[in-house]
């Protein structure tokens, strides 16, 4: 859940199509009825992978462009870190990204994101879980920072990203 400068309520999760499940976004005036200016009749629908999408995690940029974090399964083996932005009427923001979509994989493994904030400066940290890592360290904490227009920030981390091993065969 985030709150708008205007009042209004942005909701992000999953809902279920017949293919799958997929990105469900809502946004909701202050007296709790849907918005009929965002999206349709005030919800959002976007798919991206073929077996599942999931959101998380939902945050507003100053300039009103709303950001969504989860994960998508759109290679076809495991999820990756997905990154939505929308414009303030919920269609996606095409200069963001690729078409308005940013999907990052750590590795082979599963990657999950759980959290989404934006920095004074606009770039956008997303955080997470990752199993790309060896047996050893098991699942590890995970965060990608992308720059205003969604491409990975190389001053962050290795190349953008950070991971953070836990413990031996964490799970």
């Amino acid at each position: 859940v985030a709150l708008q400068a205007d009042g209004k309520v942005l909701t992000a999760g999953t809902t279920a199509i017949s293919t799958g499940t997929v990105v469900a976004l809502t946004r909701h005036l202050r007296d709790g009825g849907l918005d009929p200016a965002f999206g349709s009749g005030g919800k959002v629908i976007t798919q991206v992978g073929t077996r599942g999408d999931s959101a998380r995690a939902v945050a507003v940029q100053p300039d009103g462009r709303i950001v969504v974090a989860g994960w998508t399964d759109s290679t076809g083996t495991d999820a990756n870190f997905l990154v939505l932005r929308y414009l303030a009427d919920g269609s996606l923001d095409t200069s963001f990204g690729d078409g308005g979509r940013v999907v990052y994989a750590f590795g082979n493994g599963t990657d999950r994101a759980f959290a989404v904030a934006i920095q004074d400066d606009g770039r956008i940290v997303v955080g997470g879980t990752t199993l790309s890592s060896t047996s050893i360290t098991g699942q590890d904490f995970a965060l990608i920072r992308l720059t205003r227009d969604g491409a990975l920030d190389s001053s962050f981390g290795n190349g953008g990203t950070v991971v953070t091993p836990m413990q031996p065969n964490s799970s």
